[in-house]
């Protein structure tokens, strides 16, 4: 078989067509009739905005017959052959500096002739990857938005184009490096990006992204339909972290679980906060989670892993189960230590340790944002720092909390390094407090955080939320008068470690605002 080189589209950068009567293993390869289609009439040019697509013409056939073009990138088919209409075909969008082959065969009803190949090459810049955006929030009220992108190897420089989401803002520069910041814009603003590598031989296809300006706007969960509903008929621990959370973010805002239906309903907050507390029932009890918070766990779920953050205190913990970052069989299929019920008086002072010391290695959280100016102290060897968080007075023993799930997942012994090392980076699973007698195990799940990690379930993995667990029972957000009578209030006061409650609570929604 002759192979025949023409020359074609010189003014195309100099680029080659190859030219070659063949057959390339697709349908129609049997006993030909038809005059081959001639390789000096096919020329290309480049065509369409930015010099994107590419048009073959040729002469018409005088055979009655249709010209048929299969596509060829890298050598893997794009398309079969397919009849054109006229006397030419376009192919739309040819990446740059990637090879395309087109075969030619002329067809008619009863026939189907001898190929013939030509083959080129859009050049210009490489297409850049890794389009990001990153929110800088200068003041409650100011917002900048800084988009970066990774390199491409052989552009001398990028347009990028950002129109807001109702076209009123548009903005187009030609920028020589990977980033550019956007100042001014608006909370709640939807914005498009487009951005485009070039050099002195042509451009590459446009990559694009969106995002949308997210406040630093917290929101409270609640199973009761409203603030007032709480407060006369809810827990007294969920009704003053309601009125706590009220004079703290006067912004934000307090949202019903039978009012979430789809993630857009929650999208604009940039964390959630529960807290949920029982007095009656069992530990079963404690897994039984009402049908608002049921029929709401799909969409929050889709929240956390958008990147929403959520705050889960005392027995909303287990809620991490129903939204999927860790599986409910795994929760329940190892220990657990749970409480419930009204509880009563007790003399002692509660102290949570904050770091762990299994005697091979050690690990401080007592420098973890939500630790912030919180007193830490010394009770022994094993436990060298620690921080009270109840005094005496009417105590819930409301643990929620778990045992062995670092050894369950990784299958490695709890008290290593190793264990912790894979447990955090691997499954992103991060113990920060436990019970200050047993500050010598990574097994306990006592305060502790789930972040994207590679190996966490599908859609936790980089770019998710945090989801922080608050299980301690000494973590009780308002302990009851001497009588067992609540007290709700934004600042309860039979706690003398209240203050350390308080900072806690603080500390927690700030990181998670933070992230």
């Amino acid at each position: 078989m002759t192979k025949i080189f023409n020359k074609i589209g010189t003014g195309l950068f100099g680029i080659l067509l190859l030219a070659s009567c063949q057959d390339r293993d697709l349908p129609g390869s049997a006993e030909m009739q038809l005059i081959t289609p001639d390789a000096s009439s096919i020329t290309g040019t480049l065509t369409g905005d930015n010099n994107y697509d590419y048009t073959l013409t040729w002469t018409p056939s005088n055979q009655n017959a249709t010209m048929q073009v299969a596509v060829f990138k890298n050598g893997t088919q794009m398309q079969g052959l397919t009849p054109c209409e006229g006397n030419s075909f376009t192919l739309k969008n040819l990446e740059t500096n990637e090879f395309y082959e087109f075969l030619f065969k002329y067809a008619n009803a009863d026939a189907l002739s001898k190929g013939v190949m030509t083959s080129f090459t859009r050049p210009g810049a490489s297409a850049p990857s890794e389009l990001a955006f990153s929110q800088i929030d200068i003041d409650e009220d100011n917002h900048n938005l800084e988009v970066t992108w990774k390199a491409s190897d052989d552009a001398t420089s990028y347009i990028l184009k950002l129109e807001n989401g109702d076209g009123s803002r548009v903005v187009e520069e030609t920028v020589s490096g990977t980033s550019y910041l956007l100042e001014n814009v608006v909370l709640k603003e939807s914005w498009d990006a487009t951005l485009i590598a070039q050099n002195n031989e042509g451009k590459a296809l446009p990559i694009y992204g969106s995002t949308k300006i997210g406040g630093k706007i917290p929101a409270f969960l609640s199973e009761y339909a409203t603030p007032e509903d709480l407060i006369a008929n809810g827990d007294d621990d969920e009704a003053s972290a309601w009125l706590w959370f009220k004079e703290n973010y006067p912004k934000g805002e307090y949202v019903y679980f039978g009012d979430i239906s789809t993630v857009e309903d929650i999208e604009d907050y940039r964390m959630l906060f529960w807290l949920r507390d029982l007095e009656t029932g069992n530990n079963d009890d404690i897994w039984n989670f009402s049908d608002v918070a049921k029929n709401a766990a799909p969409c929050i779920e889709q929240y956390v892993k958008n990147g929403g953050n959520l705050l889960l205190w005392q027995h909303a913990v287990p809620y991490i189960g129903t939204i999927n970052r860790l599986a409910t069989s795994i929760l329940r299929g190892v220990n657990n230590a749970f409480g419930c019920g009204v509880g009563g008086p007790n003399p002692d002072v509660w102290k949570m340790g904050v770091c762990l010391n299994t005697g091979s290695f050690s690990k401080d959280f007592s420098s973890h944002p939500i630790y912030a100016n919180i007193p830490t102290e010394k009770l022994n060897d094993t436990c060298f720092k620690a921080i009270a968080f109840k005094g005496a007075g009417w105590t819930e023993d409301h643990n929620c909390l778990f045992f062995d799930i670092p050894n369950k997942l990784t299958g490695l012994d709890n008290t290593t390094e190793e264990c912790y090392n894979v447990v955090t980076e691997e499954y992103g699973i991060y113990p920060l407090g436990t019970w200050d007698s047993q500050a010598s195990w990574v097994s306990q799940l006592n305060v502790w955080e789930a972040k994207g990690a590679p190996k966490a379930p599908e859609g936790y993995q980089k770019g998710c939320g945090t989801v922080l667990c608050i299980g301690n029972g000494g973590c009780e957000f308002s302990m009851k008068n001497e009588d067992g009578t609540p007290d709700k209030s934004a600042a309860p006061k039979n706690n003398s470690c209240q203050e350390n409650i308080l900072k806690l609570a603080k500390n927690s929604v700030e990181y998670l605002l933070s992230i």
